[in-house]
């Protein structure tokens, strides 16, 4: 199982490294092919509009969590988030389980950079939720839950197409959740045996919800008019 996890691990920083690449060269294409032509002596108006934000947090990269958002402008200075987590590990011998399904809705509001849209201060309202295991040892917790939580964030432009993302929120929390320990010795192998299984514990709390440090690629709408000087 360990060395399983590990594969998985490598396989998907491989593969998130190799997209950072793609991405890389193609932005650094276009710019290859817009210093040609004003090299040659035709010129191009151009209007890029930013039509899609594909992003990762890297903080739960580095956890090796699958996650992605991807954010849509809706109007000047709004846009609307959706995000997905799932990590799903775990390590039976070490007894030891992270997996979640968390799905969330952000619409946001820049506070404005005339220069370059959507890349500023801002300010949201997260509505999230999923299902969760957590365990740590032989005991464990399985749930559901979803919260509501205002977020803040800096987001800033590091290349034509690249932008870095930071962001943090803190929320309301409701999250009903039941406790198991688990079990080895079965004629069914390894079970999680509920402490009562027909009672499920609620919790109503104000928690953080996110910490984000993402890297952002912007897919653009471009349209050009070509001009000789």
């Amino acid at each position: 199982m360990k060395r399983k996890q590990e594969i998985i691990r490598i396989v998907f920083q491989r593969i998130l490294s190799v997209v950072v690449v793609i991405f890389t060269v193609s932005d650094g294409n276009a710019l290859a092919q817009s210093n040609a032509l004003n090299e040659t002596g035709y010129g191009h108006d151009t209007t890029c509009k930013p039509v899609v934000f594909v992003k990762t947090n890297l903080l739960y990269d580095m956890m090796t969590f699958v996650n992605a958002s991807v954010e849509v402008p809706l109007a000047k200075n709004l846009t609307a988030e959706a995000t997905l987590v799932y990590p799903w590990w775990r390590n039976t011998e070490r007894h030891k389980t992270i997996q979640m399904r968390y799905v969330a809705i952000t619409p946001r509001y820049y506070f404005g950079n005339a220069d370059k849209p959507y890349s500023s201060f801002f300010t949201g309202l997260t509505i999230g939720g999923g299902k969760y295991d957590l365990q740590w040892t032989r005991r464990g917790v399985q749930g559901s839950m979803w919260h509501v939580s205002p977020v803040i964030g800096y987001s800033h432009h590091i290349s034509n197409r690249w932008k870095m993302e930071y962001s943090a929120s803190v929320g309301f929390v409701h999250t009903k959740y039941q406790k198991y320990t688990q079990t080895d010795d079965t004629p069914y192998g390894v079970i999680k045996v509920k402490d009562y299984p027909w009672v499920s514990k609620v919790l109503n709390t104000v928690l953080p919800t996110s910490l984000n440090v993402s890297i952002v690629y912007t897919f653009t709408k471009t349209k050009q008019t070509q001009h000789h000087e």
